[in-house]
């Protein structure tokens, strides 16, 4: 029965684990590539949030990826904890760092939607150069790119978890995967050195700084989840489907 469950748990990670994919194929079709480095003005970034709803669109691509990203290590951890049969750190931080990443993109996410709602939902604002309609745009926005760097260390955490995890166990992910996990948990932890980069493309949330971590986490999410889907199998409601069709 432990094994069963354990199984369950890794099928659904594997399917959770590929949504990251068409999440990122509509963020880099619909947004501007590369976007604003945070030490422009409050202008740029309401009219790049304007344009193509991006404002609105981006929140639901970056929920979909973080979302993905903690219910991915939330079942990961859960068929971690089944497969020792007993509670383990790794296994609880996790799932507790999950949590916590679910909590910080929730603030990122609100404080970059705030900037199209406002703009978009009230006539007159920012029209001109109301200088303190603007500064709220540049304060969003940067809180914004504060809370995704901060989210990425967070991550690296995490991946620090699962590479522990797998130094405990290795018969949940496959050797290569493991040890690759502490190599993304380095890239994601050295987003923090960006807090102390005040403007340009290095800074907290601007391209150079989101793209290593990012296509680290999200590279090895999906390979693990092909990975798993292949010695798992689907979760048997999909499976049904399938064989329907």
């Amino acid at each position: 029965m432990e094994i069963e469950s354990e199984r369950y748990h890794l099928r659904w990670a594997g399917v959770v684990g590929l949504l990251p994919l068409p999440a990122m194929i509509i963020g880099f079709a619909i947004g501007q590539f590369p976007w604003p480095d945070d030490n422009l003005g409050g202008r740029t970034y309401l009219n790049y949030e304007l344009g193509n709803h991006f404002g609105e669109i981006g929140t639901l691509v970056w929920l979909t990826l973080t979302g993905a990203s903690v219910v991915f290590v939330w079942l990961l951890g859960i068929a971690y904890l089944r497969h020792a049969r007993t509670v383990t750190l790794s296994g609880v931080a996790m799932i507790g760092g999950a949590a916590a990443s679910a909590g910080t993109a929730v603030v990122f996410a609100s404080s970059f939607v705030t900037i199209a709602i406002t703009g978009r939902g009230y006539p007159g604002f920012a029209q001109g150069d109301e200088r303190a309609d603007l500064m709220v745009m540049t304060y969003s926005w940067n809180l914004t790119e504060i809370c995704f760097a901060l989210n990425t260390a967070l991550l690296g955490l995490i991946w620090c978890a699962v590479a522990a995890a797998h130094r405990r166990d290795a018969a949940v992910l496959p050797a290569p995967l493991g040890r690759a996990a502490a190599l993304v948990a380095v890239i994601d932890l050295t987003s923090l050195v960006s807090l102390f980069v005040p403007t340009g493309p290095w800074s907290p949330g601007s391209v150079l700084n989101v793209l290593p971590g990012a296509a680290a986490t999200y590279i090895w999410i999906m390979v693990a989840a092909v990975i798993l889907m292949r010695r798992n199998g689907l979760p048997s409601r999909t499976r049904a489907v399938a064989a329907v069709h």
